[in-house]
């Protein structure tokens, strides 16, 4: 006849066959995970030769609740706007001499991570010189101007 061994942890004073804390470990674990009321946006951010975007701000906006969050992109680029509520976001990201990029109704859900990885081009400048004097008067017919 062959004996089952048991094994007993003591927990507060009592033995608890090591099982039942397994089981229910398992079940907080189990729990927890499934009581998740939030979600997140991440990605990286480059220019168009590839080269990361340090310090760009990420802006994700809710406009059903009003919710807004925004932060700056890491060193390498990266950035993770975290425990957002589930809906749709209009995302923009934007950096000093690069245009900006807006993604609209972003979706985000339960403890899921939506990815926007973006591109940004260099900014355009348009430069405009306005004069508000005359130019000096130039002689014709000599080196010297005009009077």
């Amino acid at each position: 006849m062959l004996l089952a061994a048991r094994i007993t942890k003591n927990v507060a004073g009592r033995n608890i066959p090591t099982f039942v804390l397994g089981l229910i470990l398992t079940l907080c674990i189990s729990a927890s995970s499934q009581t998740q009321t939030t979600g997140r946006i991440a990605g990286a951010i480059k220019d168009v030769q590839g080269a990361v975007i340090a310090g760009a701000e990420v802006i994700a906006e809710c406009p059903a609740t009003g919710e807004k969050r925004s932060l700056a992109t890491d060193i390498f680029g990266n950035y993770s706007i975290v425990q957002l509520s589930p809906g749709y976001y209009d995302v923009t990201i934007r950096a000093p001499g690069f245009t900006a990029a807006v993604f609209h109704a972003v979706t985000v859900g339960l403890g899921g991570t939506t990815t926007i990885n973006a591109i940004l081009p260099i900014a355009r400048s348009n430069v405009e010189l306005t004069v508000n004097d005359t130019p000096p008067a130039i002689r014709s017919d000599g080196a010297e101007l005009a009077a």
